[in-house]
């Protein structure tokens, strides 16, 4: 796979059918995934510029330089203390990021975006241009201009919570497959796997799935989901503290499956859990857990499950 048509795709700049060179190429081996991971990485821990990649021209000039870096001589990571596991052929990523941002920023200086990521375990809050500010769960990123211009425009992976100051431009959020609009209010919104869930807590805000043109209108106390880009949908009832309560630094689980708890505790305590001889998908859970070790909570669910969990070699594995 071409280096620079792997930068090209991270840059979210690929053609459709480029986009499906690299997805079939991730997918032929967990090593072709992990060397794209680590480039992705190193992309994301720097700060760049919102851009339009050059033409064929500046194609040719980054892959040059690309070209020029792929000699082993050429970069080598400090051993002393690694922040990623680079795999054979991508020990020059991070130069090779580098160098394409040299290239942005000679192109367009005066765009710029900010993106913040958390690592598991870990939350943060961020003010945006326009004074809202936004809250990150853990396992989260966030992308957003350092200057709004028309519309108020950020780019979610993950959750976060948003109090939006009130003004005459549109403060959109677009998820993976969702996109939500508001002028002013607190609302939580929770991107994963391709589904997106909004809860409000005051205010009005519009949803929409990315692969129709309906829009679900949801007031204070209201929440919807959308799934796969289809048409957003109610979800009645709804326990504003199962969306919330995060904040606060509790767990809310509400007819959850085992799968998706997994994930939420892998994020919030910075661990590693896998199954043996169950299926995740079919159990789930109701319930709350605040300020708990990892080892109460997992003890807790695996008594209301009926299974039985252990530690070895690091994780924690759930098992009949």
């Amino acid at each position: 796979m071409k280096t620079d048509l792997l930068v090209k795709h991270i840059a979210n700049q690929t053609t459709t059918r480029e986009t499906t060179q690299v997805e079939k190429w991730c997918a032929q081996s967990k090593e072709n995934k992990a060397d794209y991971d680590s480039l992705l990485q190193t992309w994301q821990h720097i700060e760049t510029p919102a851009f339009e990649f050059p033409k064929e021209q500046g194609w040719q000039s980054i892959a040059q330089k690309i070209k020029s870096t792929e000699s082993p001589s050429t970069f080598t990571p400090e051993r002393s203390a690694p922040r990623f596991r680079f795999h054979s052929g991508f020990a020059w990523a991070g130069a090779l990021v580098v160098i394409v941002l040299l290239v942005l920023f000679q192109a367009v200086p005066q765009y710029q975006t900010r993106t913040l990521i958390t690592a598991k375990g870990e939350q943060i809050s961020v003010q945006l241009p326009d004074g809202s500010t936004a809250t990150l769960n853990a396992g989260s990123s966030l992308s957003f201009p350092k200057r709004f211009k028309t519309e108020r425009r950020v780019e979610l992976d993950g959750e976060a919570f948003f109090n939006v100051t009130k003004s005459s431009k549109p403060f959109i959020v677009c998820t993976g497959n969702a996109q939500v609009l508001v002028l002013g209010t607190l609302f939580n919104v929770w991107s994963r796997n391709n589904e997106t869930r909004v809860a409000v807590e005051s205010g009005t805000v519009s949803l929409s799935g990315m692969e129709t043109d309906s829009t679900l209108v949801l007031q204070a106390g209201q929440a919807a989901i959308v799934e796969n880009g289809n048409l957003p949908q109610y979800k009645p009832n709804a326990n504003m503290d199962a969306y919330l309560d995060w904040l606060s630094g509790s767990l809310v689980f509400n007819q959850t499956t085992l799968s998706e708890i997994i994930g939420d505790l892998e994020r919030q305590y910075n661990v590693y859990i896998t199954t043996e001889n169950i299926n995740a998908d079919t159990f789930t859970v109701t319930g709350s857990f605040t300020d708990m070790p990892i080892d109460e909570v997992l003890d807790t669910i695996c008594l209301t499950l009926d299974l039985r969990c252990y530690q070895a070699a690091g994780m924690y594995t759930i098992s009949n």
